[in-house]
Order: C-alpha cells, then sequence, then structure tokens
C-alpha cells in the first residue's frame, strides 16, 4: 500500500504541479488529425514539414501526408468543425481528449499510400523502429528498420518509392535520425550500432552519397532505443539489458556507460530482472542523457552521475525533447501526455490524455503531434516556453 500510494502521489505532489494543471486547463483537448485506414493500426513515427504539413507510418506500412497539423481552436471536445460523433464510442474517445473521425478524415489535405517494403518482424516492431529523416519534402526520408526479411530501408516520403536497403544487420531493431537530418543511426539485435553520416545534397541515405557506416560494439543484448546529437556529436543507446552507452559519432569512442538505479526496496530484496532501455534523450543545452525504462525515468551528466531518478507511475512509451522549450514531453501507456523540466523533472504541463497509449510524439512548429497505439494522430498546443 505506501508503495502504490506513493506511486498515485508522485505527479500531483511535485513542485510545479499547480502550473501543469493550468497549462492542461489552458491547452485543451488535442485536435485529431487524422484515423488511420481499415483496420487501424499503431503509427510508429510522425515527423513535421517545412510547409506546415506533417507525415505519419504506421505499423501496416502505410505512409500518411497530412496538409496542416496546427491545432484547431474552438474544437468541442477536441473534435473537428462539422464531425460529430463516430461509430465505435466516439462521445468516450472524446471525452478523454481525442476524437474519433471516419477513416482518412483530418483536419488538411490527407494522402495515404502502402509502402512497398516487407512486413514488420512481429518481436521488434515498435516506434523505435522507425524514423524520419529532414524536414524538407521533396527531401523527407522514412527509414523503416525490425522488418522481416532483416532489412533495413529508406522511403521517399513524397512518392513511397524505395530509395535504400541496407541488410548488414541479423536482424535491426530500431533507427534514429540527428534532428539535422545529417546522421542516421540503426541498432541490432546482436547488440551492434551502426551509424551514417549522411549527404546534405540529396537528403536520404542513399549509398552512392552516404558515408561507410561505423559499426559500434559493446552491447550484450538486443538494442531497444537510440538518440542522435548533432550539438554534442554523440550517439545514445539502449539494449534490452537496461545497459545505455554514450559513444561519439566519429570515432565510436565511449564517453559513458549508465545503468538506471533500481528503486531503493527493491536494492534490498531479491535484484530484480533487468528492464529494457525504452526511450533515450540527449539534451544538448545541458550535456545530459535522460533514459526511460518501464515507469523509471532518469537524467544522467556525461559523467555518469545520476542527477535524477523517477518513478513516473506508467510505463513511458514516447519520449521526446523539445529544443526551443528545453521540455522533455513523455508519453504513457495509459494515454497521459505530461512535460518535464530537465534535470530536475519538475512536472511543467500536462495535456488532457490521448484516447489510447501513446505510441509516439514530435514537436512541429505550432504543434505537438501525438501518434497513439490505436492509429490516430492528435495535435496538441506545444509545450512551455524555456523558464516558464
Amino acid at each position: 500500500y505506501p508503495l502504490r500510494r506513493q506511486r498515485q502521489m508522485c505527479i500531483r505532489d511535485r513542485p510545479g504541479a499547480g502550473r501543469g494543471a493550468a497549462a492542461t486547463a489552458a491547452g485543451g483537448p488535442g485536435a485529431a488529425l487524422l484515423r488511420t485506414a481499415e483496420p487501424p493500426a499503431a503509427i510508429l513515427a510522425l515527423g513535421p514539414t517545412d510547409d506546415g504539413g506533417a507525415v505519419a507510418f504506421d505499423s501496416s506500412r502505410r505512409l500518411y501526408a497530412i496538409g496542416s497539423c496546427a491545432p484547431q481552436s474552438g474544437l468541442p471536445s477536441g473534435g473537428l468543425p462539422g464531425v460529430g460523433s463516430a461509430p465505435g464510442g466516439g462521445a468516450e474517445r472524446a471525452a478523454s481528449g481525442g476524437c474519433a473521425l471516419p477513416p482518412s478524415a483530418s483536419a488538411g489535405t490527407l494522402s495515404c499510400a502502402e509502402a512497398p517494403i516487407p512486413p514488420f518482424s512481429p518481436q521488434h516492431v515498435s516506434a523505435a523502429a522507425v524514423a524520419v529523416v529532414g524536414t524538407e519534402p521533396r527531401k523527407l526520408a522514412v527509414i523503416a528498420a525490425a522488418l522481416c526479411d532483416c532489412s533495413a530501408r529508406a522511403l521517399s516520403a513524397q512518392s513511397g518509392t524505395q530509395l535504400w536497403r541496407d541488410t548488414r544487420a541479423h536482424v535491426h531493431t530500431c533507427a534514429r535520425a540527428s534532428a539535422s537530418g545529417g546522421w542516421l543511426a540503426i541498432g541490432s539485435e546482436v547488440g551492434v550500432v551502426r551509424v551514417w553520416a549522411l549527404s546534405g545534397d540529396t537528403g536520404v541515405p542513399d549509398e552512392s552519397a552516404v558515408e561507410p557506416p561505423v559499426a559500434l560494439h559493446g552491447h550484450e543484448a538486443a538494442v531497444t532505443a537510440l538518440d542522435v546529437c548533432d550539438q554534442l556529436a554523440l550517439v545514445a543507446s539502449g539494449d534490452a539489458a537496461g545497459l545505455v552507452l554514450v559513444r561519439t559519432l566519429r570515432g565510436g569512442l565511449l564517453v559513458c556507460a549508465l545503468e538506471i538505479p533500481a528503486p531503493t526496496e527493491a536494492r534490498l530484496h531479491t535484484r530484480l530482472p533487468a528492464v529494457p532501455i525504452a526511450a533515450l534523450a540527449l539534451c544538448a543545452p545541458d550535456a545530459l542523457v535522460v533514459a526511460a525504462a518501464g515507469a523509471t525515468l532518469a537524467v544522467f551528466a556525461l559523467n555518469g552521475t545520476a542527477l535524477r531518478v523517477f518513478d513516473a507511475g506508467a510505463p513511458l512509451t514516447a519520449l521526446v525533447l523539445d529544443a526551443r522549450s528545453g521540455a522533455l514531453v513523455c508519453g504513457f501507456y495509459d494515454g497521459c501526455l505530461r512535460a518535464y523540466a530537465a534535470p530536475s523533472l519538475a512536472l511543467l504541463c500536462e495535456w488532457v490524455a490521448a484516447p489510447a497509449a501513446v505510441s509516439c510524439a514530435c514537436v512541429a512548429p505550432d504543434a505537438l503531434l501525438v501518434g497513439t497505439a490505436a492509429g490516430d494522430v492528435l495535435s496538441y498546443a506545444p509545450p512551455l516556453a524555456r523558464g516558464c
């Protein structure tokens, strides 16, 4: 009982909880941009474009182009103008912060095409397996790893055609591109991370324009999470055994090895099984590493010191750093969506919960885009400004 009570109080009693409640009321529910075509499939990746739109990619290998992703104002219960309750629990979904929409309904123009690639491997299909490279619509590419033929492939977000394929790993498990689109990292089931320096001329991993990948070893378990930071020139990788390695992009020199500390109660008794690293974020302004495993969120300095370890109360399923506000946007299995400050992990704001588990998120210029395991893409007001 004391442990359950502590988890229930951890958000409410943390400094800044009052400001979070105010931000929730001001931000309102998320406006639904689309629901994937039938049958619904989890949104695995989202990426904003320079023209104000976005791209989405789901677990059925369908690529969506959204014409406008700005949050709509004055929408009842987070819905769209002229869209009422759709069949299948629309009222309940709207009450929880989303909106039930007919297939392919959206706030802007929407196109959908199935990518010509093999299905995902059932063991490794997750949001970590897909990355979006770039923001210019003409050069935007989607990297899909964890495919059933053990390959990783790049697709043009504009045409859906295949641009590149890599088959050098046993089984690819995850992929991540840097914010600038200049670097790409792909992890594998055997613990190897390969890092590419991409060409700025093409914006996509075209084999003729990409430097040979650097293979980074050190993990003894499958790589489950990655992050790449241009400003720090570092790549962070986490594995299924709970180990995080931070290395340089050029040369692969080890900077630090991290493990999320177990709770005090666990250390007093039998050692608990390792929890896979679910998400990573490298914070350039403060040179921090943020790691999530299960319901635990931890912030480390680059010298390996654990600055803050926090039990969020629910498994964390999405983690993204907003470079403008400095906020860590976290999505959870129960649909909750919160922003924390680093390194204190003080609660900055909390949005109305998504109607299903949050599978991925990204920060666009005018909106926070959230994908769910039920196949919805929601648009929220962006996080608070730095220092607010």
